[in-house]
């Protein structure tokens, strides 16, 4: 029973539109809702913060179908218990959980995805890394993480010793030059991750302020969006979270604001990705290469629904995301940062 781990919404007295969200969104109050067609749900875990949020996210415009997001409340206890047996249960009827106002990064759905006894991928976007925030990726008692895709961390605010440890240890930090250069580019490394953080550090000052120690410089309001909606096509994806906000610095709801568009743009993307192939996956388009120059066999898919493209090594099962510009590159017998990456692990 999901409400045995939530506490109810407070009722508020705002009067939306019709085809704002607010009017048409389920919510938790004194009787837990059906959720059968529900395939998001709000968990928020501060009250007063979380109601700034909602209420942003509530003002903009309804394009899902009845019940696509609920507002399930309010976590009721922070313990890792709590989390896995919520998480799990959500997920078990396909339900995706946002936590969208954690404080710090938790990690929260590391434990419930690793008690599932199957290989997982993790991604976090942050702009600052130290040994301590990152000490799990190294922690036994997680056998079953295989990668971290550690997201936007900037060279000159990180332990370049962890960078290197996280890299020997087979995980993938890239920093937030190779972002953005091409934001679509990022769309691969997250494709198949399991669980995903957005830390409010990966983007910049100018245009999200209410968070400690913002950087000056980071990704902005429309690549974050643009990620976030990546991030709704990913059909592996078990849980996302945002971590960093502090409501009190956020005098304008600027930063509010945003988070409520970063979580709208992950439900759009959920939206299509079900539209165009539902839960099931793609037809696949095989297009084999020898690289003779390397000396090496590849073989391409391309989605026939989404034109997404991935790539395998000869003589292996595995499917990697990777993008169309992988592939080109490779018809010209030159092997992508991407590839190489998985080359050698």
């Amino acid at each position: 029973m999901l409400e045995n781990w939530l506490q109810p919404s407070d009722k508020q007295d705002f009067i939306f539109e019709n085809y704002q969200l607010g009017s048409n969104i389920v919510q938790y109050f004194s009787e837990f809702p059906f959720l059968d067609k529900t395939k998001i749900a709000l968990i928020g875990t501060r009250k007063s913060i979380a109601s700034q949020i909602k209420y942003e996210l509530f003002t903009l415009s309804n394009v899902f179908e009845d019940d696509f997001i609920a507002d399930i409340g309010y976590l009721r206890n922070s313990g890792s218990s709590f989390t896995t047996n919520l998480i799990k249960e959500l997920n078990n009827s396909k339900i995706i959980p946002i936590f969208y106002d954690l404080e710090n990064d938790d990690h929260l759905g590391i434990k419930a995805i690793n008690s599932i006894g199957q290989e997982f991928s993790i991604a976090q976007f942050e702009s600052s890394v130290n040994e301590s925030s990152h000490a799990f990726a190294f922690d036994k008692t997680y056998d079953h993480l295989k990668t971290l895709k550690l997201l936007g961390y900037q060279t000159h605010l990180t332990d370049p010793g962890v960078i290197e440890d996280l890299t020997n240890h087979k995980h993938f930090p890239i920093r937030l030059g190779r972002l953005k250069e091409n934001i679509a580019e990022v769309e691969p490394w997250i494709r198949n991750v399991h669980q995903c953080n957005i830390d409010l550090s990966c983007i910049r000052f100018s245009d999200c302020a209410a968070q400690k120690n913002p950087p000056i410089s980071g990704l902005s309001a429309d690549e974050i969006t643009q990620i976030c909606r990546y991030l709704g096509f990913n059909q592996h994806l078990k849980v996302l979270s945002f971590s960093g906000f502090q409501g009190k610095l956020d005098k304008s709801n600027h930063t509010s604001k945003l988070l409520a568009q970063m979580i709208w743009y992950f439900a759009a993307g959920v939206n299509a990705r079900l539209s165009q192939i539902g839960d099931t996956s793609e037809s696949l388009t095989e297009y084999h290469m020898n690289l003779k120059d390397h000396q090496m066999s590849l073989i391409f898919f391309k989605g026939e629904q989404t034109g997404r493209w991935w790539f395998s090594f000869e003589n292996e099962d595995e499917q990697i995301p990777c993008s169309y510009s992988d592939y080109e590159e490779a018809s010209k017998q030159v092997l992508s940062e991407r590839i190489k990456k998985h080359l050698f692990l």
